[in-house]
């Protein structure tokens, strides 16, 4: 996410009184956080199936999870959902003690969980948002003049709980694989590539998308609506800008921009891209965060992805090309690694504005 980084700038210059000393390796125990560090998800399965009209979502999610501490109760991340059912290894059921103030959901066990590998399946239901945060509608005037809705996520800092409950702090690395039933005319994207679509009823489809790297839960992201995309490629990683349908053109300079930076990014680093695709889409209007890192599927507010060449000026394609770079640096630094708490957000982003 590009950030104002105007404190830490004027910081740099400071004297300081003491000596700098650096922080420890990092541990996964001893990382800040809020959740117990007993259970931990290792992968989650996540279905949920999207009312855009009424503006809700039902869900279930089978959470692969090692239990390193055995314990009679699971806590774990939730806001706004309704949790109806936690069922472990296809039979054991959970009572449910919710916590709407901190945002969280304890599954109480009449046994301990022993120690290892367990298999976790909660059914839930919650809200879709007006508000850009979570998973929300962003409803917007299309080229043609009619009213167009658009599904979109957004993650960070910590609402990937208002779409599924889950271990929602940077620490918990675990791998997803999302389906998703929306409008059967809605393009939609993720993370990962669609592995399969199936049709729903008359009315909607089914939507599969292969399973991610490890990732944090913040990183997770889906868009559908009425897109079109332009198209490219750099390094063998398929490129790829969406854009409302009757826009997609103006996607051409981000996706130039893309193909340039990528093979630079994939020497400087090191490492090349690790995903199987790269995928920007321009938010029309409703986009709080101005632009977001998820990995694999780069989301911005339009104004800063197209550029129309008869209208924009010379300053948007500088931009354009500025917080594009900025993003795409956070596929390395923030996405592939990743701060154990948020107060090393700053490293984050300022690594991220450096590059």
């Amino acid at each position: 996410m590009r950030r104002l980084l105007t404190l830490t700038t004027l910081l740099a210059g400071v004297p300081l009184a003491a000596p700098v000393c650096a922080e420890q390796v990092f541990s996964f125990q001893r990382a800040a956080g809020q959740l117990p560090k007993t259970v931990v998800p290792v992968s989650y399965g996540i279905n949920i199936s999207t009312d855009i009209d009424n503006l809700k979502l039902t869900g279930q999610e089978t959470i692969q999870v090692d239990v390193r501490t055995p314990t009679e109760d699971v806590t774990l991340n939730q806001a706004g959902l309704h949790l109806a059912g936690a069922v472990l290894d296809n039979g054991v059921k959970a009572t449910i003690t919710q916590d709407d103030a901190a945002e969280t959901a304890t599954l109480h066990f009449p046994a301990k969980v022993s120690k290892g590998a367990h298999t976790l399946v909660i059914t839930y239901s919650g809200p879709i948002l007006k508000t850009p945060n979570g998973i929300y509608v962003d409803d917007y005037t299309a080229p043609s003049g009619e009213t167009k809705r658009m599904l979109v996520t957004q993650f960070e800092v910590a609402d990937a709980r208002r779409m599924f409950p889950g271990w929602d702090e940077p620490a918990f690395k675990a791998t997803f694989q999302l389906n998703v039933t929306l409008p059967k005319e809605a393009v939609a994207v993720s993370n990962m590539p669609v592995t399969q679509s199936t049709p729903e009823g008359t009315s909607q489809k089914r939507v599969s998308f292969a399973t991610t790297p490890r990732m944090s839960t913040y990183l997770l992201a889906l868009v559908a609506g009425d897109m079109k995309s332009v198209q490219g490629q750099a390094d063998g990683t398929p490129l790829a800008v969406y854009a409302p349908s009757g826009l997609e053109e103006q996607g051409e300079y981000a996706l130039h921009a893309s193909e340039k930076i990528l093979p630079y990014y994939n020497n400087y680093f090191g490492v090349k891209y690790p995903l199987p695709q790269m995928d920007m889409v321009a938010i029309p209007g409703n986009y709080q965060a101005g632009a977001m890192e998820n990995w694999g599927l780069l989301t911005y507010i339009d104004n800063v992805l197209l550029f129309d060449p008869p209208n924009s000026t010379p300053r948007t394609r500088e931009l354009i090309y500025e917080v594009v770079a900025h993003e795409m640096a956070h596929q390395w630094s923030g996405d592939l690694v990743t701060m154990g708490w948020w107060d090393n957000i700053w490293l984050n982003e300022g690594f991220a504005s450096w590059m």
